[in-house]
């Protein structure tokens, strides 16, 4: 497992227009990974927006080390210095430990409408929901959270195209930054939550977790 720091240079037409658009920015990262992917990847990504005039970072982590030199080939200005990677591979995870974690998910739930049988994904906007969702998603995933030290804030609020092929489809993705401590109560599940990330739209800069001691 790696994980990557890429400083975009704020200067570069394609850096803007990917960081406006999660979904252009999956693009350009992918491209820095085998075709196919093997079957056991996870490609994770977060943008951390930069003050106004500053370049932003975004944050890979992925299993397999990623070549940014075929990004770098296609746009030359892409990034504001060599990117950064650095191996994960001898990660673990024991129960009882306690890190301050960063990350960004779409808290939403599949609701199935009875008339048509059709389902649709809703994003959750009140407090108490959302603390659930997250509660949720910890127990599942071998950690549990500190309610007094839990920080929920919405993200930037998220429309963009999606284009395939000769469509274009408008899609919208709320997106909520959440900080705060956790303890990890079953190493094997958490480092296995870890790697795979949490939550819906892992693809468009959602589920990667950011851990310190």
């Amino acid at each position: 497992m790696y994980l990557s720091k890429l400083l975009l240079n704020k200067n570069c037409a394609q850096a803007r227009a990917d960081l406006g658009n999660p979904y252009n920015m999956h693009r350009t990262i992918m491209r820095s990974f085998p075709t196919p992917l093997s079957e056991d990847e996870r490609v994770l990504f977060r943008i951390e927006y930069a003050i106004s005039g500053e370049n932003a970072v975004v944050l890979v982590q992925s299993m397999e080390e990623p070549n940014w030199e075929k990004v770098e080939k296609l746009h030359n200005d892409y990034f504001a210095q060599e990117p950064m990677s650095r191996s994960l591979k001898t990660l673990k995870f024991k129960n009882g430990d306690l890190f301050r974690f960063r990350m960004r998910v779409t808290i939403s739930k599949r609701v199935v409408y009875k008339n048509s049988g059709k389902s649709q994904r809703i994003s959750l906007f009140s407090e108490q929901d959302r603390i659930e969702w997250l509660n949720r998603k910890a127990k599942n995933g071998g950690f549990s959270l500190m309610g007094e030290r839990l920080v929920v804030r919405d993200a930037p609020y998220r429309n963009f195209l999606i284009k395939r092929e000769n469509e274009n489809f408008r899609a919208t993705l709320n997106m909520v930054d959440v900080d705060g401590q956790l303890t990890v109560e079953d190493g094997e599940k958490f480092l296995e939550c870890f790697m795979q990330g949490i939550g819906p739209a892992k693809g468009l800069g959602c589920g990667l977790v950011s851990l310190a001691k």
